[in-house]
């Protein structure tokens, strides 16, 4: 039941990125970027400024829930050769290799990137002060707000990933 339910979310969230795909293709780049439904933030939203089929082409050649750092930056390479995303995004993908490496992730070793970074978020904002990651007196620290981008980047590119 849970994952009928998974799936059927998972399927009208791609029908709101093809969508938005689509009207970038036919309208041309766009500064709109794709978000969730029921998203407000505007996290380092994920730029389609090019053809989404080429995005897709690329995105399909590697498995977010099976990928090295090596492979990482071999796709913030790829992705940022053909200016798919926008080069913040690139950047952040870059950093997120980084990040794998300094924490005793081999080179070579793949992991699902998307769970060890929720994972990694989870225990940053459980380190933050009382009543929450953020109140009125405090923001978020750098690194809980990076990895907030990094994570919504993720969900993102692996939503596009599962697209037909």
């Amino acid at each position: 039941m849970l994952s009928t339910l998974t799936g059927s979310v998972l399927s009208l969230f791609a029908r709101g990125v093809i969508q938005q795909l689509s009207s970038s293709q036919k309208n041309g780049p766009s500064s709109e970027g794709i978000t969730a439904p029921g998203r407000t933030d505007a996290l380092d939203e994920l730029k389609v400024d090019g053809n989404s089929r080429a995005l897709k082409r690329v995105l399909s050649r590697y498995e977010l829930t099976r990928i090295s750092p090596a492979e990482l930056r071999q796709l913030a390479a790829e992705l940022g050769e053909k200016a798919l995303l926008s080069p913040s995004d690139i950047q952040e993908l870059f950093a997120l290799s980084r990040k794998l490496e300094a924490a005793g992730i081999g080179t070579h070793e793949r992991v699902n990137l998307l769970a060890w970074c929720q994972r990694l978020l989870r225990d940053l904002e459980r380190k933050s002060p009382p009543g929450g990651p953020e109140t009125l007196m405090h923001e978020p620290s750098e690194a809980v707000a990076q990895l907030r981008r990094q994570v919504a980047l993720l969900e993102k590119l692996a939503s596009l990933q599962e697209l037909p």
